[in-house]
């Protein structure tokens, strides 16, 4: 699979969620069939299109044949035993935009008949992987195999794609022949983690808006949501114990009576991890640690250096306390513990990010109990990460960080180059990053004072 990013094709269907998000992973590689192999990519894609066959992440494998196959009112879902509920999926995404209510059938063979699609596991892991699939449309039925659910989940997502695209419309698209061409994909993904970063700490999304993410990731085989859940903009999850997170950290006021904010109740992450879980996305949460962490200080002052924080601030620093915890003072970390605990509790990944960069720690070397801890433990921000680390690792999970933040992270960069995280990778770290240069850019909305989203583009292909 592979994303060019950069195609034309391709460009209005993502325009609408650049807005929305950072691609910090992605994948790459791929091959075309080799009887195509003295053709440039461009010419490629365009006897591709010119069959109806636009696919993104480019398949590793495509061979295109004659005809096409109608989907019809009567056309069945023949799904072997493990493969129902995506059989019931596939059924549902289909009904808005074509009313087509398809039966969904117990086929425990794998055997595809006449005028159906076909959805069967093959037990062959060798071949397919946990992600891979084999999508072949014949002029009568579609067959879609693999090895794992999840590359069965994605051979449906190909299919999609492959539709006219009203398909995708919410509601019913008159005069319109659901068709696909006849062809054979076999595909499997380069990369484990495909991911996206959503940053609603700066700038709130509602939980229907996480939801569609998770729907765009999902057709186009993304399978990572790194969620950027609190920084000095606001604090965005509810934690029981400390209920001031989420009644005051939550919140910002711009003046002029304008409040903005929002959080996400426990109930509301648990529904958003299962949705994520039915799309085969893996939510990762980030904790900032030990800066961007204003928002909690909004709520509980003596977490800071020298407890002055009153209100959250969009967009900038409190010049009178900055927004790192204080390392000097014990109840940082069994407040940091309680926190860790929840958010392992409403989170079943084996990935908890704890950020750990742009640390300005200015105020710890004014600040006596800093002070006090540096004489006995030395380089007070690898101290306190390694602290966070032990914290994140008794609950079984594996601490990511904003660099190498402790040892034994994973590594996750955004340097503009992801030069960085490809060092890191050939260093041995587990590392995420931009798979490209990017275009950073923002968008100022209503001329007030608010965080912008950001907007991350990969240019070209990532550095050997």
């Amino acid at each position: 699979m592979k994303y060019p990013f950069n195609n034309p094709i391709q460009k209005n269907r993502q325009a609408r969620w650049l807005v929305w998000f950072c691609v910090i992973g992605g994948l790459a590689g791929g091959s075309w069939p080799v009887s195509a192999a003295d053709k440039s990519s461009a010419t490629l894609l365009a006897e591709y299109r010119g069959k109806g066959i636009a696919v993104i992440p480019r398949p590793a494998r495509i061979e295109p044949g004659e005809g096409r196959f109608t989907l019809k009112a009567q056309t069945t879902i023949a799904a072997s035993l493990m493969a129902e509920t995506i059989g019931h999926y596939l059924a549902d995404v289909i009904a808005p935009a074509t009313g087509f209510q398809l039966k969904v059938v117990t086929e425990a063979s794998g055997h595809t008949p006449a005028d159906a699609i076909g959805l069967s596991l093959s037990g062959e892991v060798e071949r397919f992987g946990d992600e891979g699939y084999e999508l072949q449309v014949l002029a009568d039925r579609v067959a879609i195999k693999a090895a794992k659910p999840a590359g069965l989940f994605y051979g449906c997502q190909t299919l999609r794609q492959l539709v006219p695209a009203r398909f995708g419309s919410l509601v019913q698209a008159a005069n319109v022949e659901w068709s696909v061409p006849v062809l054979k994909i076999v595909d499997q993904p380069q990369f484990v983690w495909r991911g996206v970063l959503l940053d609603p700490s700066r700038h709130f999304i509602s939980k229907q808006g996480i939801k569609k993410c998770l729907d765009w990731m999902a057709y186009h085989k993304l399978n990572r949501l790194h969620l950027h859940l609190t920084d000095t903009d606001g604090w965005r999850v509810e934690i029981k114990k400390y209920p001031r997170l989420t009644s005051a950290g939550a919140w910002a006021d711009l003046g002029d009576g304008v409040r903005i904010g929002g959080f996400y109740t426990q109930d509301d992450i648990r529904e958003i991890v299962a949705y994520a879980r039915d799309r085969y996305v893996m939510i990762v949460p980030e904790i900032e640690t030990p800066s961007h962490s204003g928002a909690a200080m909004v709520a509980y002052p003596e977490l800071n250096c020298f407890g002055t924080r009153k209100t959250a601030v969009s967009f900038g620093i409190d010049p009178l306390c900055g927004a790192e915890y204080c390392p000097g003072n014990d109840e940082v970390f069994e407040f940091l513990d309680g926190v860790l605990a929840e958010v392992a509790q409403l989170f079943p990944g084996p990935y908890i990010h704890v950020g750990g960069d742009e640390a300005e720690m200015r105020y710890w070397g004014e600040c006596p109990k800093c002070q006090a801890r540096q004489k006995k433990v030395g380089n007070l921000h690898a101290w306190f990460m390694e602290r966070v680390k032990q914290m994140v690792e008794s609950r079984g999970r594996r601490i990511v960080g904003w660099g190498g933040v402790a040892s034994g992270a994973v590594f996750t960069c955004w340097d503009n180059d992801g030069s960085g995280g490809w060092a890191a990778a050939k260093g041995g770290w587990m590392s995420s990053c931009p798979p490209a240069t990017t275009i950073i850019s923002t968008i100022i909305s209503s001329g007030r004072r608010s965080r912008p989203p950001m907007i991350s583009i990969p240019l070209r292909p990532a550095p050997g």
